[in-house]
């Protein structure tokens, strides 16, 4: 009882800034609650036309206060978020349909945001789990903006396999298949984007930052706002920021720093 209602507080406290203390009460309270394990969670936010579901007693719950109570994902405090208005409502004007690409999109929660954030952009969802995809197709269904891709992100066509499902639906990790171990498809964001500029890019895929930068990054300088999530004090000893890293430094950007991510506005970008 006790370590549920530290739970109730510190929730309350996250929450209220950005949803509102009425908000954050009930919802601070929903999440304290006694669930079973496979119990989902339906989440009413105000402005989104329909539930985000959630799966008790798991990451999802997490998630969600990163994405809508701390705001990871809102890049409107940053001087530099008008170039990225800028280019999508140019892209607009052009008759173009500005494109979003989420990799390591987990549940929907971070395409979502974007998906009612950026109502006339197309945004791409792309996750490697079968049982996150499952709850993405329902937290993305009021939404036709959005488009699921089943896969991991790489720098080259090739068959994944997920690593470890002992792990929080958050943290699956994807490597390349050896022999009968595949069953995951994987996509460049060539595949992904073709050749069209992409105004916002998110990163999040627990370690594959290394093989995805290793090769093929010309879409970087398609791309206007990078968000990405790196995870070397995840993976000591596996040096996964590297490429991104080498690759990144020969861009011309501004940097800044939301939650756990790392954002950068890139200069050429889709204007």
């Amino acid at each position: 009882m006790i370590s549920r209602a530290k739970t109730f507080f510190w929730n309350v406290l996250g929450m209220r800034r950005r949803l509102g203390l009425r908000t954050a009460i009930r919802l601070a309270w929903l999440f304290s609650r006694p669930y079973q394990n496979h119990d989902l969670i339906a989440v009413h936010l105000k402005g989104f036309q329909a539930p985000i579901w959630l799966r008790a007693n798991s990451s999802d719950i997490e998630t969600f206060l990163q994405v809508f109570a701390e705001g990871q994902y809102d890049f409107a405090r940053f001087p530099q978020q008008r170039k990225v208005w800028d280019d999508y409502r140019a892209a607009l004007g052009r008759g173009e349909t500005p494109l979003i690409v989420d990799c390591g999109a987990n549940i929907g929660l971070s395409a979502l945001w974007f998906a009612n954030l950026f109502p006339k952009a197309r945004v791409v969802a792309v996750e490697p789990a079968a049982d996150n995809i499952d709850l993405m197709r329902r937290n993305l269904a009021a939404y036709p903006n959005t488009e699921i891709v089943a896969g991991g992100v790489w720098d080259k066509q090739t068959q994944l396999s997920i690593v470890d499902r002992s792990v929080m639906p958050w943290a699956y990790q994807v490597d390349q298949a050896s022999g009968e171990r595949g069953g995951v498809q994987s996509h460049t964001i060539g595949d992904i984007a073709g050749d069209k500029p992409i105004l916002v890019m998110k990163i999040d895929i627990e370690g594959s930052e290394a093989a995805l930068f290793r090769s093929n990054t010309e879409w970087l300088d398609r791309t206007g706002l990078l968000i990405i999530e790196l995870h070397d004090e995840k993976l000591p000893g596996r040096k996964t920021s590297r490429n991104f890293f080498q690759r990144i430094a020969k861009k011309d950007f501004e940097f800044a720093i939301s939650g756990e991510n790392a954002l950068f506005f890139m200069s050429g970008g889709t204007a």
